[in-house]
């Protein structure tokens, strides 16, 4: 300690000092300031630090904002539709909000007798990385979802592995004024005069399209208003 301090510590003892009145003798008084002096030693020795007390006060602060948290949640896997074009049904038709556009497997298209296309310039980025472009698109095509009709165009691709299927990306996902409720493992689609809510649950078999993996689930209508 410095001698500046010191002083100033004496100071500040010397008007406590004065202020404190004794009820005891001189002699019984002065013999019990070393005890005094002990306590008062073992008070300031417990406090703890200016960078003790600040640790313990961000400690509180991040427990009360923890608090605040969201449950911690799993991935409830992807979601699927089981869609009908023509006389075709597709049980796994991917919902992937994470696709711009709507995608169909040439085999499919050739399956379905979908031959007049459209050619387009459009270059497709695939998870893993690499460029994929479309052989054609495919306008207006109807499909059937749950009772209701929408108007969808299809990217044709030629992926033809075992279990690629139909991707159902943003553009359907925006015709049909669709909402997804992940925790609940939910989708609603909006048509003309009908809104449908069907509940999704997952599956063992992930299925690819050209390295990109997919959660599969089959899907049930629940309701119908």
């Amino acid at each position: 300690m410095s001698e500046r301090n010191k002083a100033a510590i004496d100071n500040k003892v010397m008007v406590i000092s004065k202020e404190m009145r004794v009820r005891l003798p001189f002699r019984e008084t002065k013999s019990m300031i070393p005890l005094l002096k002990e306590h008062v030693e073992k008070v300031i020795a417990g406090m703890p630090t200016l960078h003790e007390a600040s640790d313990i006060l961000q400690q509180a602060c991040n427990m009360k904002t923890y608090k605040k948290f969201p449950t911690k949640l799993t991935d409830p896997g992807r979601f699927a539709l089981s869609c009908t074009i023509g006389d075709y049904l597709f049980k796994q038709s991917l919902v992937d909000t994470g696709d711009s556009v709507n995608m169909m497997p040439l085999s499919e298209s050739q399956r379905l007798g979908l031959i007049f296309m459209q050619p387009t310039a459009i270059s497709l980025t695939m998870a893993h990385g690499s460029t994929q472009r479309p052989l054609e698109r495919l306008v207006n095509i109807p499909i059937l979802v749950g009772g209701s009709y929408a108007f969808v165009d299809f990217l044709v691709l030629n992926l033809d592995d075992e279990g690629t299927y139909l991707i159902l990306g943003h553009p359907y996902l925006a015709t049909t004024k669709a909402s997804i409720n992940m925790p609940n493992g939910k989708i609603k689609l909006r048509f003309e005069k009908a809104v449908m809510s069907f509940y999704v649950e997952t599956v063992d078999k992930l299925p690819t399209m050209d390295g990109k993996t997919f959660m599969v689930a089959d899907s049930e209508a629940i309701d119908v208003v």
